[in-house]
């Protein structure tokens, strides 16, 4: 059972996992095409909340990274990463 985030930034909407993309990548290379998944009762996920997030409080993230990994789950473009990396 993958445990599952949702982030919102303005508009757009994207969703995170815990401890997944393993079990999520073998799933695929086993044909399932749906994965059972348990959304998290912490709500959703918002940029203009980062300083409530546990990580920040307790200073195991520094702001400005936590910021800047959030803004890389909506602007990273996996395709592209790929195709640069000539996988399949």
């Amino acid at each position: 059972m993958l445990f599952v985030w949702m982030l919102r930034r303005g508009h757009e909407v994207r969703f995170a996992n815990r401890g997944g993309p393993h079990r999520m990548a073998a799933m695929d290379a086993l044909g399932s095409r749906t994965i059972p998944a348990r959304f998290q009762q912490l709500g959703i996920f918002k940029l203009e909340d980062v300083n409530y997030r546990p990580q920040v409080r307790k200073k195991t993230w520094v702001r400005s990274k936590a910021i800047r990994y959030f803004n890389h789950i909506f602007d990273f473009n996996v395709r592209d990463w790929a195709q640069e990396r000539k996988f399949r």
